[in-house]
């Protein structure tokens, strides 16, 4: 069965980068519009064959569904052509949607390594890491900015994970003050993979006195949750946690907003997006993000650099004005393929032990984390690779969309310290 593919490249658009505004900009999380009237200039003339980078993830499955990535990551591609591709070479980006089937995935890799030729994979995410490891691994390319759930992803040398996975929801317990809720239900799909995320937030809570804590799991394919919010509201929870996308969530907010549910909703930002957002701050729902990324572009100035790009090159990829530019995946995509395109400029070669070579030297600092430094272990036991453990609480104000407390990232990982980051 051959999956369904996107293939996006918009070499040489006539574009440049839009100069970052200054950090200072009045605050909040503002969605860039998909109808950017930005005046174009002209593009660098790029020449010999594309540099083809892939990625592969579900657009649509029960626990992880990504239908913006596509418009993310030709943005990002956008923005590097419009700033000389790869050592003049046109950058090119390539998509295998895997559906959340590991039968569809081996297929998926098979293309894009075998048929699309691809120099690395970038913002790899889904259930189906385990199927692609084998084939990457084969063709010795890096895996970068993927998402870590399986334990490739925190071990091999081939691995770069920018943000923390399945480990996020071990940082919602920074969200919480000692005592202050009482009954807490996880909301996720049924899968392999939801029992731990939401383990992870259990133990995170009870080190914040949480002592009820239950999991409601509804089946795959699930899109009416109200039954799910009447149960959170007839056990009397005062807090929520969200384990799936961001796509997934908006409509379990809702629901639980239809239901008359007074809860605070907690989460890492790997299940909370703009989507997410805008149902929150239309139904007054309190939201609490555990954010390894900086959404605040007043504090951030790698934050109204992101923005400035999306709204600049929006129109020009046919993104929708919806489209998520928050969640944990969507920094993932974009800074993923803008670093890494900055590695592959930088290395001596595009060969991968070139790149590996540049890597050691120049850890990666984008603006919106802490640098990540893959020489330096991160905390999470067997599982070196996964060095992005931060969360810095943030929170909507205002109405305006999620904004960071400071430029502080706090980790609920025993024995690391807080970490400042990416002041002006």
């Amino acid at each position: 069965m051959k999956p369904r593919r996107r293939l996006s490249w918009m070499a040489g658009l006539a574009c440049v980068l839009l100069a970052a505004a200054a950090c200072g900009k009045s605050g909040g999380d503002t969605s860039p519009s998909a109808n950017s009237t930005v005046a174009p200039a002209a593009a660098p003339t790029l020449s010999g064959d594309p540099v083809v980078i892939g990625s592969m993830y579900p657009v649509n499955a029960a626990l992880a569904s990504f239908p913006d990535l596509q418009y993310m990551a030709q943005i990002a591609v956008d923005v590097v052509n419009a700033k000389g591709g790869i050592k003049g070479r046109p950058f090119k980006w390539v998509h295998c949607d895997d559906k959340g089937d590991p039968n569809v995935a081996a297929t998926c890799v098979n293309q894009l390594i075998n048929q699309d030729k691809v120099q690395a994979l970038v913002e790899s995410v889904g259930l189906q890491g385990n199927i692609a490891w084998p084939a990457i691994k084969k063709a010795d390319i890096l895996n970068w900015f993927n998402v870590p759930i399986w334990p490739d992803d925190g071990t091999s040398p081939l691995s770069y994970p920018a943000g923390l996975g399945i480990y996020a929801h071990q940082n919602v317990g920074l969200l919480v003050k000692q005592g202050e809720f009482k009954k807490v239900r996880c909301l996720s799909a049924t899968g392999n993979v939801s029992p731990k995320l939401c383990g992870f937030a259990q133990a995170s809570l009870a080190a914040k006195g949480v002592t009820d804590f239950k999991n409601i799991f509804w089946p795959p394919g699930t899109t009416a949750f109200q039954p799910y919010a009447s149960k959170v509201l007839a056990d009397g929870a005062d807090a929520v946690v969200v384990a799936i996308s961001d796509a997934g969530a908006a409509p379990v907010l809702q629901a639980l907003a239809d239901a008359g549910a007074n809860v605070t909703a907690l989460a890492p930002s790997t299940s909370i997006g703009s989507k997410s957002i805008d149902v929150a701050k239309k139904n007054n729902i309190p939201l609490r993000v555990a954010g390894s990324w900086a959404v605040d572009p007043a504090r951030f100035k790698g934050r109204q650099e992101m923005l400035d790009n999306v709204q600049r090159y929006s129109k020009a990829v046919g993104a929708p004005a919806t489209m998520d530019t928050t969640s944990d995946n969507a920094f993932n995509i974009y800074q993923g393929i803008v670093s890494l395109a900055a590695v592959m400029n930088g290395a001596k070669s595009l060969k991968t032990a070139d790149l590996q070579d540049y890597i050691k030297t120049h850890p990666i600092a984008t603006g919106v984390a802490p640098p990540l430094d893959w020489t330096k272990p991160g905390p999470v036991p067997a599982s070196p690779r996964i060095v992005q453990i931060y969360g810095t609480p943030e929170k909507i104000d205002g109405g305006k969309g999620l904004v960071s407390d400071s430029t502080t990232w706090s980790s609920s990982f025993p024995g690391v310290s807080a970490v400042s980051c990416c002041t002006p």
